[in-house]
């Protein structure tokens, strides 16, 4: 059974940027967190403004798309970002289906899928 991008944040319904990477952290620690291929990054500006997709394999941008001015760096609303993928992912191939999510920086996020 695969495991889509839906299927894993809807098992974290409000988490924030801060409260999600934590949570990650923890799982990598313990060695839960290992996926096989890296497919697309999401890329936050300094400022937090906007945010930018890239796909990993073929470098291609999307983007930009604006951050809520109301959300701060620790407490970024993740729904948001749900929201687009959702939108993003309904539109694209199988191999989109993704199987774990990994926060590399601050302002970095690394989306991985079985290869």
């Amino acid at each position: 059974m695969k495991t889509t991008l839906g299927d894993m944040l809807e098992k974290r319904p409000g988490m924030t940027m801060l409260q999600l990477k934590q949570s990650l952290q923890d799982f990598q620690k313990r060695g839960i967190l290992y996926m096989d291929a890296e497919l697309l990054t999401l890329e936050l500006d300094q400022s937090f403004s906007v945010f930018y997709a890239r796909h990993r394999r073929n470098g291609a941008h999307t983007g930009p798309f604006p951050v809520p001015a109301d959300k701060y760096k620790q407490d970024y609303d993740f729904n948001y970002l749900k929201a687009f993928y959702l939108d993003y992912y309904r539109r694209q191939p199988d191999d989109y289906d993704l199987t774990g999510l990994s926060i590399v920086s601050g302002t970095e996020f690394i989306w991985y899928t079985k290869s």
